[in-house]
């Protein structure tokens, strides 16, 4: 992908745009990336919920032999959890090179780490440290009105992703001086960034929500025959559904949110280096 960012401020519209083109020219080398990941992670959640349909019918626990299944099952799905991190950070850094027309030559050095993982790593802890006082903001604003909650939830969603994208492009001047650039670059930019992040979120879900829905689907009907999860056939099924969810999740949902978060960033980084118009809010 050439992305060749221009100067100035583009607008929302400009930015979803080019932000998804970016996705549709990178589908087949983000799938390359995580496809090891979705096929493992498929295949363990599918073995998962599939086993003795423990997961399927937790309420149906009766020996010691089962809850351990369950607690190992549980484990199990932390690690998944860690393996689908560790896919975020290799995505975020192949998006960060095609902004920067710097690609690798070879595609599965992505795969791996570098120094920045800690400092990626530190700034997750950092968000979830500041998500506390976050939720209480958030739940005041619910309870008052559902509309000031809604709006200070996307900011804040939004507000980290960008934390993420601002380090991640300058991973060596460290995690204090990307909070500091992340909230210089966001002054100012509070309904743009509340309108950016809603309808990026709105699109990552719907483009997530059949795979969801499928694999739910099968789910329920799997929970009316407990007796399934002994075949061969709702185990491989299973596995097939979370790796088709674990793709359409990562490379369309999160893959085209950080797309548009990316060129975002450099929109933002050329109304700093050339501040000629002031930034009054929205524009479509």
């Amino acid at each position: 992908m050439n992305t060749v960012t221009p100067p100035g401020k583009s607008s929302i519209s400009e930015i979803l745009h080019d932000g998804y083109q970016g996705l549709l020219e990178s589908l087949i080398p983000l799938t390359k990336l995580g496809l090891p990941f979705f096929i493992f992670g498929g295949a363990t959640s599918g073995f998962i919920f599939s086993d003795n349909s423990i997961f399927l019918h937790p309420h149906r626990i009766h020996s010691f032999q089962e809850l351990s299944k369950l607690l190992a099952g549980s484990g199990l799905m932390i690690l998944i959890s860690v393996v689908m991190a560790y896919v975020y950070y290799i995505f975020i850094r192949y998006i960060r090179d095609t902004y920067q027309n710097a690609v690798k030559s070879d595609l599965y050095d992505y795969l791996i780490p570098q120094m920045d993982l800690l400092g990626l790593i530190g700034l997750m802890l950092i968000s979830i440290f500041l998500s506390i006082p976050a939720l209480v903001v958030i739940l005041i604003g619910l309870i008052l009105l559902v509309v000031p909650g809604i709006i200070i939830l996307i900011y804040f969603s939004t507000w980290v992703m960008m934390l993420y994208v601002t380090y991640i492009n300058n991973s060596k001047a460290g995690i204090l001086e990307g909070l500091r650039e992340n909230l210089g670059l966001l002054k100012g930019m509070f309904w743009r960034t509340v309108a950016l992040g809603f309808i990026a979120g709105l699109v990552k879900f719907l483009i997530e929500l059949p795979f969801s829905f499928i694999l739910q689907a099968v789910m329920a009907i799997a929970r009316l025959h407990p007796g399934a999860g002994q075949t061969y056939s709702l185990p491989i099924l299973f596995s097939v559904l979370f790796s088709a969810t674990y793709w359409a999740h990562f490379v369309l949902g999160t893959g085209g949110f950080l797309f548009v978060m990316m060129r975002y960033y450099w929109d933002l980084r050329d109304q700093h280096q050339s501040p000629d118009t002031p930034e009054t809010g929205l524009d479509a």
